[in-house]
């Protein structure tokens, strides 16, 4: 029986050699932009990729094609519920990176800008602390940057050389801007400094962020649900998360908000997700067994 799984995984692999592409190394951003469908996703100055299609399993993988990937872990798979393309976080737990995503620092410094998107649906409008939605830090009050929940509304801290090491003054949607049903929300900053949140294709806030981050720390962890301590747990279902090293135009948050939470991502280097679907629907089952 072994010796037939086997030959099933050699033969699973012979297909991956013909759709999947060779992992691809960090680029700069192209100084043109290429023409993408209107039913995909901008690709260009991804960093890191969240789709959430593994359906069981403490993983959550990154999908952005670049080396090394940047793959979550579950701290307790028991209180999450997964399906394809859904993860639903039930009771507090951590989804974090193993070790400090450094790729995505020097990507995110080197460009000074940022874009942090996520397709979500909160449990509650009563969770706070913030609740951590997206989280690059360490502790409660030490961050590179947060997405989080206070209440109705949707708050983004970021580290720089003007605000504190706990990302303080923050931006700020208006009152009742969060709600429990499914939404596209969008955090997106210049190297100037101009930031703005966008929910659901729409712009909800903007300010100013002044400084530089130069001064981000290097110990933080990507974490989604929670803060690396666990005392700031965020309950509901993610369905895409995503983060850019360059700021995101108004047009092309749109198209990523009218392209849906399923939507293909066009990756710069004509990476694909055929390969990656193909493995989690051939070959990791077979593995696991």
């Amino acid at each position: 029986m072994r010796s037939i799984q086997f030959f099933s995984v050699l033969l699973a692999l012979g297909l991956l050699a013909t759709v999947l592409p060779e992992p691809r190394a960090a680029l700069p951003d192209p100084v043109d932009k290429a023409v993408e469908p209107e039913n995909t996703r901008t690709g260009r100055g991804l960093v890191a990729l969240y789709d959430f299609r593994l359906e069981s399993g403490p993983l959550v993988k990154d999908r952005s094609g670049l080396v090394p990937p940047l793959d979550l872990r579950i701290a307790d798979p028991g209180v999450v519920r997964r399906r394809t393309g859904a993860l639903e976080v039930r009771g507090p737990t951590t989804i974090r990176t193993e070790k400090p995503p450094v790729r995505l620092l020097n990507a995110i410094k080197k460009s000074g800008a940022i874009t942090v998107e996520a397709w979500i649906r909160s449990a509650r409008t009563d969770q706070e602390g913030p609740a951590r939605i997206v989280s690059f830090s360490k502790s409660p009050n030490q961050r590179n940057f947060t997405l989080g929940q206070e209440f109705a509304t949707f708050d983004f801290r970021l580290r720089t050389s003007s605000t504190s090491t706990n990302g303080l003054p923050s931006i700020s949607t208006g009152k009742a801007s969060l709600t429990t049903n499914l939404a596209h929300v969008v955090y997106t900053r210049q190297r100037g400094g101009r930031a703005r949140i966008y929910i659901n294709g729409a712009q909800a806030a903007e300010k100013t962020i002044a400084g530089n981050i130069s001064n981000w720390d290097s110990s933080c962890q990507l974490l989604l649900a929670n803060e690396l301590s666990g005392n700031r747990p965020w309950l509901g279902t993610y369905r895409r998360v995503a983060i850019d090293s360059r700021e995101l135009l108004p047009q092309e948050v749109k198209q990523n908000f009218l392209a849906g939470a399923g939507a293909e991502t066009m990756l710069a280097g004509g990476g694909g997700s055929a390969g990656a679907r193909l493995f989690d629907e051939r070959v990791a089952g077979l593995l696991a067994n």
